[in-house]
């Protein structure tokens, strides 16, 4: 992401990910409207670019789109995703970088759900001089609440954070709720503290943002609007923040 415009290039799937170019779901569709959906109706209907509260946080900023979505709630990566997602990316352009996917804690695997190799590269990579600008922004997860008792019984899981999440270098966004409860954890967000095989670990996540009831981009109709749910949509709301912080020291402020 960066700012003004839309799109540098368009969606395309990394080279060596088995992504499915589309958004059957509607995932992507609506992460990417969240940092900088342009709406045309609100006070002026029929007029883009101008700020109404269905648009994103950062409405004029660009947007290069990579899909790595394999099946629903699965990715694919390139064997090297760091080259072929983030490099690639900074190359084109792009200095904050939205990922709303992860690999999560499945409880049954000592590997998952901690400050893993995958988590190593992305440190390294934003440790690289060349890359000094770049922000990686990575969702916490959704496996903090256990989906089958319902709120407000749900009992809270720690160490839930997916393996990008414990990045040390790269912001992690868990999700709070909305409205009058703003101030409290949206109930399936992930929980730190991280996994780094010590016995108390570090502080995560670095940042909350909506999880809970957030407006979206129906990708399967024209100016039509939805609640979703989830860190995924807490994330680009963060990363566009940054976007806004960093056209803002752009332009000399």
């Amino acid at each position: 992401m960066t700012a003004p415009g839309k799109f540098f290039l368009p969606p395309y799937v990394p080279t060596g990910s088995g992504g499915i170019l589309g958004d059957e779901y509607g995932h992507g569709d609506a992460v990417a409207v969240s940092a900088l959906g342009d709406s045309s109706v609100g006070p002026f209907p029929g007029v883009y670019g101008t700020p109404n509260k269905f648009d994103g946080l950062a409405f004029n900023a660009q947007l290069i789109m990579q899909d790595i979505g394999y099946f629903v709630d699965s990715v694919s990566l390139p064997s090297d995703w760091i080259t072929e997602l983030f490099v690639r990316a900074y190359n084109e352009g792009a200095r904050i970088q939205n990922s709303s996917w992860g690999h999560g804690n499945q409880y049954n695997n000592p590997f998952d759900g901690t400050y893993s190799f995958r988590t190593q590269l992305i440190d390294r990579f934003l440790k690289d001089p060349q890359y000094y600008d770049s922000v990686q922004v990575f969702a916490f997860g959704n496996l903090g609440g256990d989906n089958n008792i319902p709120p407000p019984s749900v009992p809270y899981r720690p160490n839930t954070l997916s393996d990008e999440a414990h990045a040390k270098n790269a912001i992690s966004v868990g999700g709070d709720r909305n409205g009058a409860q703003r101030n409290v954890m949206y109930t399936y967000s992930s929980r730190g503290p991280t996994n780094d095989g010590i016995q108390i670990g570090r502080v995560k996540p670095d940042l909350v943002s909506v999880g809970s009831t957030i407006t979206k981009g129906d990708s399967f109709a024209n100016n039509a609007y939805f609640d979703w749910f989830g860190t995924s949509h807490a994330a680009p709301c963060v990363s566009a923040a940054a976007a806004l912080i960093r056209d803002w020291f752009n332009k000399g402020f």
